[in-house]
């Protein structure tokens, strides 16, 4: 059986350095583009996750999805009601509950943003072989799934 290779020691300064320094680099590409859009990151993921929910979500499921209380989702979504991007309904199972969906005009824009991000990080990321990203996005998501 063959033994597996082992993972290259790093301290953690340099794992936490790594991790600060790509992250600054891929949000300032991404800011880059949401604010010509008037977007911000958080803006960007909800209007990700309800296009993948075409159903609609409550807010506690989008705060779930994405770390953080109802609150914030309730703040950073309100801009995003008055520029039609989402709308709000009641949810038929529960009355109480409201659902968040994405509108017509909000899957427009998104396409033009999508098209735009897609360049950025083709270009940050394009002297990395593929198989190197799937690997990298892989641990990200089991990173994520993790306690």
């Amino acid at each position: 059986m063959a033994e597996k290779p082992q993972a290259e020691e790093m301290s953690t300064y340099s794992t936490a350095a790594l991790q600060v320094i790509n992250y600054k680099k891929l949000q300032s590409k991404i800011n880059g583009v949401l604010k010509q859009y008037g977007l911000n990151m958080t803006q960007w993921i909800i209007l990700g996750r309800l296009r993948e929910k075409k159903a609609g979500l409550r807010t506690t499921d989008l705060a779930r999805f994405i770390h953080v209380e109802v609150p914030l989702i309730t703040m950073v979504s309100q801009p995003l009601l008055g520029r039609g991007l989402i709308d709000s309904s009641k949810a038929k199972d529960d009355k109480r509950a409201k659902l968040l969906r994405l509108t017509d005009r909000a899957n427009e824009l998104m396409e033009d943003v999508e098209k735009r991000l897609q360049a950025q990080f083709h270009d940050i990321m394009k002297d990395i072989p593929s198989q190197e990203l799937s690997t990298y996005f892989k641990v990200l998501r089991t990173m994520v799934q993790s306690p």
